[in-house]
């Protein structure tokens, strides 16, 4: 039984960090070049309209233009990926498919990548948004992924959580049907959450 549990035990810490090294490599790192992801479009004045108020392209579309916002603290959208591709990189992000609860998507970069990235899925009904939601807060709670500190948001008027890991600011939380996370910049942060909040929160008010 003693050697069935090391190997047990043994088998979980590889799964555990086969996890984390596949969250960095597969969604965090290909930022770092500055390069837009695969199948990201890259956002400019020929294919986006312009946002007469921030003076920066908007995704294009009704339900990507409510959700993605066109900067972040002041840094520009510069691709955004949506569809079946969006659905897939957000499954990545959770490790694990999230079959017909995850109903569409959209991964938004800002900048270079480093600066800003956001990720938005839409489930099908608020109860799916929330359950995914606590299904997250619970696995970063068990301090087996890359991310450390996890305190409620500070300073928002959105309920969620922030969190530190891999040289940036980590926020994440849920509105309706919608499942946001924001990986920014530390010196960045607290203007870019600003900016998401507004967004977030004038879409909600459009909905209702």
């Amino acid at each position: 039984m003693r050697v069935r549990h090391v190997i047990t035990l043994t088998f979980g810490v590889a799964v555990i960090g086969l996890a984390g090294w596949s969250f960095y490599a597969n969604v965090l790192a290909p930022h770092s070049s500055g390069q837009p992801m695969e199948g990201m479009a890259v956002a400019d004045e020929t294919t986006l309209p312009t946002d007469s108020g921030a003076g920066a392209p908007v995704a294009a579309g009704s339900e990507a233009t409510a959700v993605v916002p066109p900067a972040l603290g002041g840094i520009p959208l510069t691709a955004l990926q949506s569809g079946e591709e969006a659905i897939a990189s957000v499954e990545e992000l959770h490790g694990e498919s999230l079959g017909s609860d995850l109903i569409a998507a959209w991964v938004a970069q800002y900048g270079n990548g480093r600066e800003a990235s956001l990720w938005v899925s839409r489930s099908a009904d608020q109860a799916g948004a929330r359950a995914l939601f606590a299904r997250m807060t619970d696995k970063i709670s068990q301090d087996t992924t890359p991310f450390t500190g996890l305190t409620p948001m500070a300073g928002s008027a959105l309920e969620g959580y922030q969190l530190d890991g891999m040289g940036q600011k980590h926020f994440y939380f849920v509105a309706g049907t919608d499942l946001y996370w924001l990986s920014v910049d530390p010196q960045r942060a607290q203007p870019a959450l600003a900016d998401l909040t507004k967004t977030v929160i004038s879409a909600s008010a459009a909905v209702n």
